[in-house]
């Protein structure tokens, strides 16, 4: 004989579709809850939420590898919105729950470095508009435009190696000049003592060979520095130099040099960095092999 129930009613089914994630959650349903945020990924990449949360449920259920890696993915998000301090307290986290871990220190170490540059950027913006505002204006550059060119320069070794202070001091020296066609820049053997940076478009270095043709040897790109040897030390130009059409380069002079140095506290920093980078000993050592 089937037995009654006690309470005088049908016992009801466990409603599992009713359960949200955390439920499941706390009932250590890992594999459906797991289900559900994946499916939410999948249909937004950029849904941290959701991938926070399946970080945590990788670190309750003592997937802690698993858990580290969608918490560097996180923490991905976070920097690429500019929320590097965010990015920063959750890698302290994750250093925590996997000490040692290798690819922790890198996320760390490269999301300290993005945070750098940002603040790095928002010095050296403030200089380049500060002192070339207007000629920007009269060029026809809009703001975005402005914005841009440092989104071109950040590739740059010297604007990776110096700190805000320092790039507000060489922007605040630097020239821009805008280039709208073909234009000489500097002519094989000429002493003439200045570096360029190239903020957009390109610069061509060529040659004249003994049979008259003119042979291009290399093209310069944004956030390539040329000049170095002529400004500081004083060497004819290896090459011919020619903009691109509509190229905007920076340019240092031998006072604008000075200029950046004058109450320098680390002047032997910022002529470290426009001398490294050796594009023209390269271009001078390649005329030397194809002159042989």
């Amino acid at each position: 004989m089937a037995l009654k129930n006690p309470f005088g009613r049908k016992q009801q089914k466990f409603d599992t579709a009713s359960l949200s994630v955390d439920d499941l959650m706390v009932l250590e349903r890992w594999d459906e809850a797991e289900k559900i945020l994946k499916r939410r990924i999948s249909r937004n990449a950029h849904d941290l939420r959701s991938r926070l949360k399946l970080a945590d449920l990788f670190t309750r259920s003592k997937r802690q590898y698993e858990a580290v890696d969608e918490y560097l993915g996180v923490a991905d998000g976070y920097a690429r919105d500019g929320f590097y301090d965010k990015a920063l307290a959750l890698l302290s986290k994750v250093e925590k729950l996997v000490p040692g871990y290798e690819k922790t220190r890198i996320k760390m170490e490269k999301i300290e470095r993005a945070k750098r540059m940002e603040r790095s950027r928002e010095t050296a913006m403030e200089a380049v508009l500060s002192k070339h505002g207007e000629d920007f204006q009269k060029a026809g550059t809009t703001a975005f435009e402005v914005q841009q060119l440092w989104q071109n320069l950040s590739g740059s070794l010297v604007i990776q190696r110096l700190d805000g202070e320092q790039l507000a001091r060489l922007f605040s020296a630097l020239e821009i000049v805008h280039y709208q066609d073909k234009t000489l820049i500097a002519e094989r053997s000429q002493q003439l003592e200045e570096l360029y940076l190239v903020a957009k478009g390109k610069v061509d270095v060529s040659i004249v060979m003994p049979d008259g043709q003119t042979m291009v040897l290399r093209e310069f790109q944004p956030g390539d520095v040329f000049g170095e040897r002529a400004l500081l030390e004083h060497l004819p130009w290896p090459a011919t130099y020619h903009s691109g059409h509509k190229a905007i380069v920076m340019k240092l002079t031998r006072e604008g040099l000075e200029q950046a140095m004058a109450g320098n506290s680390n002047p032997r920093e910022l002529l470290d960095a426009l001398r490294d980078q050796g594009l023209d000993a390269n271009i001078a050592s390649l005329v030397h092999r194809t002159e042989m």
